[in-house]
């Protein structure tokens, strides 16, 4: 996905929310193309993963938006065992 088709949702959904109200986005490192921050000359996917997020809320300056790219996929968080991630 490039980020204009992502910067063109967050950006008519900001004229829509009330104080209360957040945005995020729940996107796939490896599945993204053409972002803001997204340099890809550097090997650590999680430093990759930081800049991407940091110029995404630098773009939008919002705080009721909260950019968030998941280094792993989706399916790592349905498959997730919960009682694993309680033991640390």
């Amino acid at each position: 996905m490039p980020f204009e088709t992502l910067r063109k949702g967050v950006q008519n959904e900001i004229g829509r929310l009330r104080r209360h109200q957040f945005i995020t986005t729940m996107v796939d490192l490896h599945g993204i193309r053409d972002f803001l921050g997204d340099q890809r000359v550097q090997r650590d996917d999680y430093k990759r993963l930081l800049e991407i997020e940091n110029a995404m809320a630098n773009e939008f300056s919002n705080s009721n938006v909260i950019p968030d790219i998941q280094l792993h996929e989706f399916e790592t968080l349905v498959f997730e065992d919960l009682e694993q991630l309680n033991r640390q």
